[in-house]
């Protein structure tokens, strides 16, 4: 089993020959009509290789194979065949002959429908209008094989030695459905009765072979078993029964037998895919710009993924997994441009406008989380737009950070006198600064300041923003020294400095 090359625990389903990779269905572009799948790495096209780990091991499913039939109309079939060849037992030989054919015929072509549609990954069962076309030829050609092999058995049995034709005889038993699926997979007669490929088919099955082998023994026996029960009480109602569970055993046989199929395909060389995979769904044109550029990445084509990144958070602005790519990407970035300020504002820029995204979206929990990642890569990291300050003080207050808190409110109203929510936004430094040890005085202070910017608030009709504009006039000339200030601090209107020790 070979597995991606991006994702090692992902099960290949694709190859690129341009770049000798195995692909997951995430590391390639499907196109816009889901048809042609081609490399995210290079744009070449991809052939698949089918799919394995996605498929549990038939003896796992046992149980849903049992209720494969279930469905209405399967069921319904069941029961109009049984009841069509029961009473054919009560009428004339003729008609007797050719009810029973069309039965036979039904069923088996239904069952080999049954089995090559899960071999390709279907795994309902397919549409009964489709086991009638050429049905009568498929019940010849199996009742070719089966009068063969019986010929083969018996003739051993008289000619040579009993114990030989019936050693012979359970042999043929055992690699007949050996011979089905490799019909249900050439669909030639001779390739499924090559002596040559029935053992290579079961030696590349091995060992579960046996195990499928026993569970239609076991059917085959429940049948018989059922049968003579039934001898002794013989009518037609039993007749409907018995046949009824004979055919719903075989339709359960083949479903059994295509999903081995599915299962060992890659052994068989045969190429399938889940019913229910993404592979061929077309993909959001953001999700593959974000899987081509984690293949850039773990390509080293950084250039490349930092260049399609901002290409693409300008088309998407708002799509939550590039935003975070190139915020992840711009971080890890940090460490190698210590000495370059071009790209330390770039990363800035890119941080701000991250946090702006969380902050619009309501990403709290995510914020803070990030806000300390950068932290941890920019101690003196700060946004410039009083707005985000704000949200990530806020953020840090509701995880128990008071130190950042204040460091992000600390001097707000100079940086941005005209803040709309530069009230709330003290109220919130006061709160943190009582966190704080000896930093009484500055929250005392805070307080004093909102109270001076409360008490010349002006009417409601009044535009706020011009009003926020007046009240901190005045307020933004420096910071005054603790010691040439009031004890409240109120009447110059400024805080205490604060010190920030590491």
């Amino acid at each position: 089993m070979s597995y991606c090359k991006y994702h090692p625990l992902n099960a290949a389903r694709f190859y690129c020959n341009h770049c000798e990779s195995h692909l997951c269905k995430t590391c390639i572009d499907e196109g816009r009509d889901a048809t042609k799948h081609r490399c995210l790495c290079c744009g070449s096209e991809v052939t698949s290789v089918g799919v394995t780990a996605d498929v549990l091991p038939f003896w796992r499913r046992i149980d849903v194979a049992f209720k494969y039939p279930l469905a209405t109309e399967v069921l319904v079939m069941i029961g109009l065949i049984s009841l069509m060849t029961t009473l054919a037992a009560y009428l004339s030989l003729p008609l007797m002959v050719a009810l029973n054919l069309i039965g036979a015929a039904v069923i088996i072509k239904y069952c080999f429908n049954c089995l090559s549609a899960t071999a390709k990954g279907k795994m309902t069962p397919p549409d009964f209008s489709e086991s009638y076309e050429g049905s009568i030829l498929l019940v010849f050609k199996l009742a070719l094989i089966i009068t063969g092999l019986s010929v083969i058995a018996i003739s051993a049995y008289i000619y040579l030695n009993p114990a030989f034709g019936s050693l012979l005889g359970f042999l043929l038993i055992a690699v007949f459905p050996a011979i089905i699926i490799l019909y249900a997979i050439t669909e030639n007669l001779l390739d499924a009765i090559n002596p040559l490929q029935i053992i290579g088919l079961i030696s590349r099955i091995g060992l579960p072979y046996c195990l499928i082998l026993g569970i239609i023994l076991i059917m085959m026996t429940s049948v018989g078993i059922l049968s003579d029960l039934i001898i002794y009480q013989q009518n037609a109602l039993t007749l409907v029964f018995q046949s009824a569970v004979a055919n719903y055993y075989f339709v359960v046989t083949f479903h059994i037998m295509g999903y081995m199929i599915f299962q060992y395909q890659h052994e068989l060389g045969y190429t399938a895919d889940l019913e229910d995979s993404n592979a061929t769904q077309i993909r959001p044109e953001a999700e593959k710009i974000s899987a081509r550029v984690h293949v850039m990445i773990k390509e080293g084509r950084w250039q490349e993924a930092n260049s399609t990144l901002k290409e693409s958070i300008l088309r998407f602005k708002d799509n939550s997994h590039l935003n975070a790519d190139y915020f992840r990407f711009t971080l890890s970035q940090l460490p190698a441009h210590r000495s370059d300020p071009a790209k330390q504002a770039e990363a800035q820029l890119c941080f701000e406008n991250y946090f702006s995204f969380l902050v619009r979206n309501h990403h709290t929990r995510t914020l803070y989380i990030d806000y300390q990642k950068v932290i941890l890569a920019l101690p003196n990291y700060q946004p410039e737009a009083a707005r985000l300050r704000f949200e990530l003080a806020k953020a840090c207050s509701n995880n128990g950070n008071a130190k950042q808190a204040v460091k992000l409110l600390y001097g707000l109203h100079k940086s941005d006198p005209s803040f709309l929510h530069l009230i709330p936004a003290y109220e919130l430094l006061a709160n943190e600064l009582d966190e704080l040890p000896n930093m009484e005085k500055q929250a005392h202070q805070c307080r004093a300041l909102v109270q001076a910017l409360k008490a010349r608030n002006p009417e409601p009709e009044t535009d706020q923003e011009e009003t926020l504009q007046k009240q901190t006039e005045g307020y933004s000339s420096g910071a005054v020294n603790q010691n040439n200030e009031d004890e409240n601090g109120s009447e110059n209107g400024e805080l205490a400095p604060i010190e920030y020790k590491p």
